[in-house]
């Protein structure tokens, strides 16, 4: 049991139940993410414009580059920026930001995470299946590096951009047009869920592991084995979220017991 008398925050009940949303002062990283929305939604930076880099972003907001580093990886876990190939940051086009926005209108309740889970059941093992045909060298490395950053990811908004990008970047490889932009957008509605599940040493050590196994997959173009994968990945999720939305302690299904950082904070 989470003990919640010394914590700050205000309840809100929705048709799923009772939520408490906490309420902290914001982090350095916060109020550098919270200006770079502002001036993206003002039109300051624009569809398409380069963000200035990171060392002058450190010296214009008073903060260490890391800082700067943990809002960039908010902002491209929010659907407000990309990386483009060559190096660059740059604000994404105005219909990515809409769909972005529409999709954070949904509430993180349960039922909305159980239907979504069900859409991308249906949408990434197709993308891997197909990533397994068509992937170039290029594709392949991108997800090495993408396990690796996951794998070194010191914080919780890291882990989250990370384990985000991991699903984007094997919609990419699929060569299909369409499913890339889909599946991006589709995630943009997972960031809640990414939160909860990565914040579980469960969540990060199976995430890991079945990415890793769904890229060899690909690798070895073994098309079946990586529509499998992903959908056992997706269904494994999919029960380390409902124990955690359900506010109970569940095993996983590699046998491992569900423990947030929250939990361990408190105990």
């Amino acid at each position: 049991m989470i003990d919640i008398s010394n914590w700050t925050g205000n309840l809100a009940i929705s048709q799923e139940g009772l939520f408490l949303r906490i309420v902290a002062p914001p982090s350095r990283a916060q109020t550098v993410l919270a200006d770079c929305r502002r001036r993206i939604a003002s039109g300051e930076w624009g569809p398409g414009i380069q963000l200035p880099p990171e060392r002058q972003l450190a010296e214009e907001y008073g903060v260490a580059r890391t800082v700067v580093r943990e809002a960039m990886c908010a902002l491209t876990t929010l659907g407000l920026i990309r990386t483009r190939q060559g190096g660059g940051i740059y604000v994404r086009e105005a219909i990515d930001q809409a769909l972005h926005s529409v999709a954070a209108t949904l509430p993180a309740e349960p039922r909305t995470m159980h239907d979504l889970m069900a859409v991308r059941g249906v949408l990434e093992p197709l993308a891997a299946a197909l990533a397994a045909q068509n992937h170039r060298p290029s594709d392949l490395a991108a997800l090495e590096q993408n396990i690796e950053a996951m794998r070194g990811a010191q914080t919780l908004e890291r882990k989250v951009a990370a384990g985000v990008e991991f699903h984007c970047v094997m919609a990419r490889a699929s060569g299909n047009v369409v499913l890339p932009r889909l599946i991006s957008n589709l995630l943009a509605l997972f960031v809640s869920s990414h939160r909860l599940t990565l914040s579980t040493d469960v969540g990060i050590v199976d995430g890991i592991f079945d990415h890793e196994e769904i890229v060899a997959a690909i690798r070895d173009r073994k098309v079946d084995l990586a529509r499998r994968l992903v959908s056992e990945h997706l269904e494994r999720t999919a029960e380390i979220l409902d124990a955690l939305m359900t506010d109970r302690v569940a095993a996983s299904p590699r046998g491992r017991t569900v423990t947030s950082e929250i939990d361990k904070q408190q105990t």
